[in-house]
């Protein structure tokens, strides 16, 4: 096992990033622009399982300038791969679409385990909502997408950390991201 998939089964991102800065330095040095875009691709992952999207997105953006220039087939479809995995969840939760619960949890099977061993009786709806706070949305958004009112969604938040024993002081989207 290498040091990424041992840092990946651990869950250590913080690690993991600073890996991947690390073998993006010495990519730049060699001035390897294929090596530069996996690492960056792998770092725009792991910033999403840390729920720093806007982390992930910047680092996507780096990847897609660096691939516009490559012939590299296989680069390019790892980009496409964790890129559009990413966007096509967020359209997803955009359009309240039915799959996206599947899709969340196939993306972050260690969230929802998480969340029905604290709380076993968990709705799908609030399995959802807590999906779309792993996703950063706000209150306000969910109220959207989910077309209810944000009061509405406001009180859904307030239930859950409630149900999952979030004290008051922990903020929802740490505890969430906590999870997976």
């Amino acid at each position: 096992m290498n040091k990424n998939e041992a840092l990946i089964k651990s869950g250590d991102n913080k690690s993991l990033i600073m890996l991947n800065k690390k073998y993006l330095q010495i990519a730049k040095k060699k001035k390897y622009k294929d090596g530069e875009a996996i690492c960056y691709i792998y770092i725009a992952s792991t910033d999403i399982q840390a729920g720093n999207y806007d982390d992930a997105r910047n680092m996507f953006n780096k990847a897609k300038y660096l691939l516009s220039e490559s012939h590299n087939t296989i680069v390019k479809t790892l980009y496409f791969h964790y890129n559009g995995r990413y966007k096509d969840l967020i359209k997803l939760a955009k359009k309240n679409d039915s799959s996206f619960f599947m899709k969340c949890k196939e993306a972050y099977p260690e969230l929802i385990n998480n969340l029905l061993t604290r709380c076993p009786d968990l709705e799908t709806s609030e399995l959802i909502f807590c999906a779309m706070l792993k996703l950063n949305f706000t209150s306000k958004e969910i109220a959207t997408y989910l077309f209810i009112l944000p009061k509405s969604a406001q009180q859904r938040k307030s239930r859950i950390r409630k149900r999952l024993n979030i004290s008051g002081e922990e903020d929802i989207y740490d505890f969430i991201n906590s999870l997976g």
